[in-house]
């Protein structure tokens, strides 16, 4: 059913889920599926299990997974994957920042696969869920997987049940699920691990539950304080703005009466000066007429004067 891959290769770009698990697509099927994700399309989910992918090489997936910016889902469950495909997803698992799922479930990966898939978990910061149920995992391959954990501060699930693990990798993975508080969801049953260390982590698994309620418990509180607080800041933000408002409208009426003040001043200054002005012009006038009357008492002095020379001249000429 490689005709199906084609199809989605043709129309993933109005695709946001694509399952096509259990139609006998094989790599080469596959292949066009994840070459056609290499264009940043908005796929999110990726079903591709019970196909036979083995044989060949998945030459894109590695490329998808490292670039693309969608993916939150992968499934390959029961897809008869090899080391050499786990390899190549771990590899890709180191610079991805958005895969949150992982299902690599009842395929034919061993301890080469999980030591891959270990080492992208020091550097991954998006994975959420890993399945690696049903493989062929010993306490070798568990010991990269542990290490990964013990790095890793976004993985909460993990999924180790029907693989080949003892009391060793027991061991090792309760004591990096006890270092890793995150680790909230185990499923570790049909191994060759003893009761107790099965029970021991239970144990730690339900703490780390517990530790992450009260977390979240204690954030929720946190917010809810800051948020009191906000809500206090802002009221005495709205009383500190409503007093500005006031001392804002108490000026801008104080400066309006002083312009009033000032609007008065400048008529009853202009008055004043129109009143000084006309009294300039009367005084002038005044003056001007003050002058002609002293001209015309000189004249009238002169006329007087000149009788009075006229009269003694005579006076003289008589005797």
């Amino acid at each position: 059913m490689d005709d199906l891959a084609l199809l989605i290769y043709k129309r993933v770009n109005v695709l946001e889920r694509i399952d096509v698990s259990n139609n006998k697509i094989t790599y080469a099927g596959a292949n066009f599926v994840f070459r056609a994700l290499l264009n940043d399309h908005v796929v999110k989910r990726i079903s591709m299990g019970m196909n036979e992918l083995n044989g060949g090489v998945i030459e894109d997936l590695e490329l998808c997974i490292r670039k693309n910016k969608y993916l939150e889902y992968l499934g390959f469950f029961e897809c008869k994957l090899s080391d050499s495909v786990a390899v190549t997803i771990g590899n890709a698992l180191t610079d991805n920042k958005r895969l949150k799922v992982l299902v690599l479930g009842s395929n034919f990966i061993s301890d080469n696969g999980a030591l891959a898939i270990g080492k992208a978990l020091i550097a991954n910061t998006a994975l959420n869920d890993l399945d690696l149920s049903g493989n062929q995992i010993t306490d070798r391959g568990l010991e990269g997987v542990v290490e990964g954990i013990l790095k890793n501060r976004t993985l909460e699930g993990l999924n180790l049940s029907e693989n080949k693990l003892g009391d060793i990798g027991g061991q090792r993975l309760l004591h990096s699920i006890v270092q890793n508080p995150h680790i909230k969801r185990l499923k570790i049953a049909m191994n060759c691990i003893s009761k107790r260390y099965i029970t021991e982590m239970e144990t730690a698994i339900k703490k780390n539950i517990i530790r992450a309620e009260n977390q979240t418990r204690s954030m929720i509180m946190s917010q809810f304080t800051n948020l009191k607080n906000a809500l206090i800041k802002s009221d005495e933000v709205k009383k500190e703005t409503e007093n500005v408002k006031k001392q804002k409208n108490n000026l801008k009426k104080q400066i309006l009466e002083d312009i009033q003040v000032l609007n008065n001043a400048h008529e009853n200054k202009e008055k004043h000066l129109d009143l000084l002005k006309e009294e300039m012009e009367e005084l002038f006038a005044y003056e001007k007429k003050l002058d002609k009357d002293i001209m015309k008492v000189e004249e009238d002095i002169k006329v007087v004067l000149r009788g009075m020379y006229r009269r003694l001249g005579r006076r003289k000429r008589g005797r």
